[in-house]
């Protein structure tokens, strides 16, 4: 049940890890390039305040996005190590017939 638990952990964090950092990262470059353009331009504090309420929700769910995605491709490979690591042992003949939707098929079994 628990096969497989430790590299799982690792590459959970390990995600977190690189999925944080590029949106901290992304979101201050996004945000320094678009709010700097406002302040040039405006001198009002109420309406520079008003921009940047506005374009906040935005710009961080662009950050997420593009964090996400480089977190999913940076981290696939070990995704595929941690899946594997979690087969290791499996006896892929024991499974011919399976139908693997929890009825009436052969189950796996593991090697001893």
């Amino acid at each position: 049940l628990y096969k497989g638990w430790y590299s799982l952990v690792v590459t959970t964090m390990i995600l977190n890890f690189v999925y944080f950092y590029w949106f901290h990262w992304l979101r201050n470059l996004v945000w320094m390039r678009s709010i700097s353009d406002y302040f040039v331009q405006m001198n009002n504090e109420a309406i520079r305040s008003k921009v940047v309420d506005d374009h906040n929700m935005i710009l961080d769910l662009a950050a997420g996005y593009l964090a996400g995605v480089i977190a999913v491709l940076v981290t696939g490979p070990l995704w595929l190590v941690n899946t594997r690591l979690k087969l290791q042992g499996v006896d892929n003949h024991s499974c011919e017939g399976s139908t693997n939707k929890g009825g009436n098929g052969k189950n796996c079994k593991s090697k001893n």
